[in-house]
């Protein structure tokens, strides 16, 4: 039987979470864990508020496949992205191309998609204006998680933020208490960009996020390119409103 873990964290209401896979699994294996116990598989911001908030528990540090995306599309000579984790298995782009995106990555080529597909611009359109940024020249991936007036530079970087949200400062602590003075954030060039042509297509990367034991990257991407991983460890989730029950037990908020 499956124990379930509640976590009582304000910013996202209650959520309950699985217990993580006994083993790696490939991105369409997690979405059947997820689904066979009726949950979803988890968002980033979901993954690094378990991490943050559920030290004792085992498993917790390891790599976790995610449904948060990242999107990169090209307008006016310049490169934007989008991050997305709609919980919803029809909207959410990883999620209802997963068969294809995996095609597509075990044979170590990028996942794009027409960035006119009703997918990408319903995803434009609901996106929140703190969730989409444009790349900068010479973005940096190593990242201090050193606290100056309660702000790291990992926890400020712009990336961060748009994929952890209110976590993004947190979870520069929670690496930071593994003895890591710089916390590791996979980012896509723009010259890279540059050489998928993205004039009418958009780039889709799936994010996986680490607390950094089993790997260089706090956060990442599913891929066979350098620094990414093809499998992962993973949690489903769901949100609940009752606080506990007898087969479960609360993990509180600390404040």
């Amino acid at each position: 039987m499956t124990i379930n873990i509640i976590l009582e964290v304000p910013e996202l209401r209650n959520i309950k979470y699985t217990f993580s896979s006994k083993k790696p699994l490939t991105f369409q294996e997690t979405i059947e864990y997820a689904k066979t116990q009726g949950t979803i598989l988890q968002s980033a911001q979901e993954a690094a508020a378990f991490a943050i908030k559920s030290e004792t528990v085992s498993a917790n540090f390891i790599q976790q496949l995610t449904r948060t995306v990242e999107v990169y599309i090209k307008r006016n000579n310049n490169f934007y992205c989008i991050i997305d984790d709609i919980a919803d298995y029809e909207e959410n782009i990883a999620l209802s191309r997963a068969e294809e995106l995996s095609d597509k990555l075990s044979n170590d080529k990028e996942f794009t998609m027409p960035s006119k597909d009703k997918t990408i611009v319903e995803l434009i359109m609901r996106a929140e204006k703190s969730r989409m940024f444009k790349l900068q020249e010479n973005e940096l991936e190593e990242l201090s998680t050193k606290e100056k007036n309660r702000k790291s530079e990992f926890g400020s970087d712009r990336k961060v933020i748009a994929v952890l949200g209110k976590f993004a400062e947190q979870y520069a602590s929670h690496i930071r208490k593994t003895w890591q003075e710089k916390g590791f954030v996979k980012k896509i060039s723009k010259t890279y960009l540059e050489s998928l042509e993205l004039e009418d297509k958009a780039l889709v990367k799936v994010v996986v996020i680490n607390r950094g034991f089993f790997g260089k990257y706090n956060l990442t991407y599913l891929g066979k390119k350098q620094g990414e991983t093809m499998s992962a460890y993973a949690r489903g989730v769901k949100q609940v409103c009752r606080r506990n029950s007898n087969k479960e037990f609360v993990l509180k908020w600390m404040k």
